[in-house]
């Protein structure tokens, strides 16, 4: 089994995640005293691999996945980014 997995994970998998920072258009001058406005936030898009006996490996991305999109967030120690994950999880709810 674990030469089958090892093989359609080598041959299927096209995208594990997609990152980008937004940045809110310029805002007025009345607006810019809302201070509660982030300055980005971090959109990620991510389809995990799928195979009905590699839950592993998708505990695997997922971990990878949230380890790197909290490195990006956190740029800015003193103001983390919300961040915003959507995607093909592969998993039940």
């Amino acid at each position: 089994a674990h030469d089958e997995v090892r093989r359609v994970y080598s041959e299927s998998v096209g995208q594990i995640l997609q990152v980008v920072r937004l940045s809110p258009k310029q805002s007025t001058p009345s607006e810019q005293s809302c201070s509660s406005k982030p300055d980005s936030i971090v959109v990620a898009n991510t389809h995990l691999f799928y195979h009905p006996m590699a839950g592993h490996i998708r505990l695997l991305q997922a971990f990878a996945i949230c380890h790197k999109l909290d490195q990006i967030r956190r740029t800015d120690p003193e103001s983390p980014a919300p961040l915003l994950i959507c995607g093909d999880f592969n998993s039940d709810p």
